[in-house]
């Protein structure tokens, strides 16, 4: 059975600012957008949605 791997990211843009994460990829700091995978079932809006509703409640307030 054919499995995709769909990536989907999100621009979260906040009071102005624009929110990206650090990561380590192959032992290098590389920035990046909020991001997961599609699961099965589920639409793309509901995996960007799944994705921005936590780093909203984590971003500061001002």
């Amino acid at each position: 059975m054919f499995k995709p791997h769909v990536t989907v990211a999100n621009v979260v843009h906040v009071k102005g600012k624009f929110l990206i994460v650090e990561e380590i990829i192959n032992n290098k700091s590389v920035w990046n957008q909020p991001a997961g995978h599609l699961e099965a079932n589920e639409t793309i809006f509901a995996a960007a949605s799944y994705i921005r509703k936590p780093v909203l409640m984590h971003c500061p307030s001002n």
